[in-house]
């Protein structure tokens, strides 16, 4: 039916990018809850990134 829009789904859908073979060198969120779940998942694996707000 499709990805739920959430927290989780940013975190699930980082999880699979970031287990691609190159790692992507970027991560553009359109919401903010997505975001949140991008950014749990990259604290926990230890990766740096910086974020730039506009």
């Amino acid at each position: 039916m499709g990805h739920q829009l959430n927290e989780a789904e940013g975190y699930a859908m980082t999880k699979e990018l970031m287990s691609l073979a190159p790692a992507p060198d970027a991560v553009f969120c359109v919401m903010d809850l997505i975001a949140l779940g991008d950014l749990e998942y990259l604290r926990e694996q230890k990766v740096q990134f910086l974020i730039k707000l506009e």
